[in-house]
């Protein structure tokens, strides 16, 4: 079944309904995103795009699937007959209501989720029902993690009770917040007055905010899910056997990677590993995650979702959070899994997202690091459309992980430095590291 692939890295912007004109280096930044996408295409696949694909300029990781704007795709399909283009489904990144129009627009024969479902579940509401925190034997935490909050008087409410717990360091997340978007990071039990505006303009369109106290961050790991196949033909989300409050026998484990976080908590790559099993310590997330995607099967959704969740410490106390993040799309997580080929049985392999430096910077980086041993695959081009690459992602890939921890380090501690973030010592990303951290 041919897939049509739509990188929609805005989707949090059109659930929030509020899609505005992207600022240039931004939306540079979002068009280089969507190329991602053609990681995870098999050969027949499409990866819908806004403008052609120079595919000389493209790193053969980038090469397996075809990339089409949408005037070309729409001839292509109207070329085939019935029974050929009823093949086809889409793929989009998240079930925004544009990819919704989109099946219609094509004349796909594809069910979809349903859109109130899609953007519950994205929402912290959603999060709040699932946050719970638990010790390294998987029993549950007595001590509360965050507060949802409907007025000014209920967040100073949740900040002084982190000054009372002793979390001094805090941070409010919009409703629909992720990817280290649409938050505000603050410490004592008082606002700023730009701290201030930024809530007053969210609680005055009738939202909510989460407050979260700041704390000791060990290590993360993204867990991926799939509810049904996110493509199945009929009528609506309910032709895949689910009826409400029931558990889904659609629902699929796809795997786990622990994500590499800088010290302000935004994504810097993922640890990928041949098996999809999680490690130990994230067996407890995984057990309690299947729960969360039971209940989300149960309104009505379907597709992809990954939950993010946290190993942290607190008051001397080494705790897990099972959904630290909950996406119901696609992540870069899902999209590092489909890089797990490309590893030996024995080798480990991070995709990395370093902030952006010189080109010659970053190519005498990669130069050092495969002088040492370890491979290097690049999964973003170097130039794009005349001009350097504002991405510059890659794979890593060794079978020692002191290299391949230096290699880490040798393309971020210059990238952290100029935004004046801390990164301190390596993730160890052996179970053992993580446990004596």
């Amino acid at each position: 079944m041919p897939l049509i692939h739509v990188p929609n890295p805005t989707f949090e912007m059109e659930l929030e309904g509020s899609p505005r004109k992207l600022p240039q280096a931004v939306a540079e930044l979002v068009d280089e995103l969507s190329l991602l996408s053609g990681l995870a295409a098999a050969r027949d696949d499409v990866i819908l795009v806004k403008r052609p694909v120079p595919r000389d300029q493209l790193p053969a990781s980038l090469q397996t699937g075809r990339y089409l704007t949408r005037n070309e795709l729409r001839r292509e399909l109207q070329g085939m007959s019935a029974a050929e283009r009823q093949e086809w489904r889409l793929q989009p990144w998240g079930w925004s209501a544009s990819a919704v129009e989109l099946v219609k627009s094509l004349g796909l024969s594809q069910s979809v989720p349903d859109p109130n479902a899609v953007r519950w579940v994205n929402t912290r509401e959603f999060a709040a029902t699932q946050d719970v925190t638990v010790t390294e034997t998987g029993e549950l935490c007595e001590s509360h993690f965050g507060w949802l909050c409907r007025s000014e008087q209920e967040v100073l409410a949740a900040l002084q009770a982190c000054q009372q717990s002793g979390d001094v360091l805090w941070v409010i997340k919009a409703n629909i917040s992720h990817a280290a978007r649409n938050r505000q990071l603050g410490a004592g039990p008082t606002l700023t007055d730009l701290q201030r505006q930024w809530l007053q303009r969210r609680l005055a369109a009738g939202d909510c905010v989460s407050v979260e106290p700041w704390v000791e961050r060990i290590a993360e790991c993204g867990l991926q899910w799939s509810i049904g196949d996110g493509n199945c033909k009929g009528d609506g989300a309910g032709d895949i056997g689910l009826s409400p409050g029931e558990p889904s026998t659609a629902i699929e484990f796809s795997g786990a990677c622990v994500m590499l976080t800088d010290s302000g908590g935004e994504y810097r790559g993922s640890v990928i590993r041949r098996t999809s099993a999680a490690a130990a310590w994230w067996r407890p997330a995984e057990l309690w995650g299947r729960r969360i995607v039971e209940r989300a099967a149960a309104c009505g959704f379907r597709g992809p979702l990954g939950i993010d969740c946290m190993l942290f410490r607190r008051r001397g106390r080494l705790e897990l959070r099972v959904a630290n993040d909950i996406n119901g799309r696609q992540t870069m997580g899902r999209l590092a899994l489909a890089l797990r080929p490309w590893l030996g049985a024995t080798e480990v392999g991070v995709w990395c997202h370093p902030t952006a430096v010189a080109p010659e910077i970053h190519q005498e980086r990669l130069r050092r690091i495969a002088d040492s041993g370890v491979t290097v695959h690049s999964t973003s081009p170097a130039n794009w459309h005349g001009r350097a690459a504002r991405l510059q992602t890659c794979l890593l890939i060794s079978e020692d992980t002191d290299r391949l921890q230096q290699a880490v380090a040798t393309l971020t501690e210059l990238a952290a430095a100029r935004h004046g973030l801390r990164e301190g010592r390596p993730q160890d990303w052996s179970e053992k590291g993580v446990r004596n951290q």
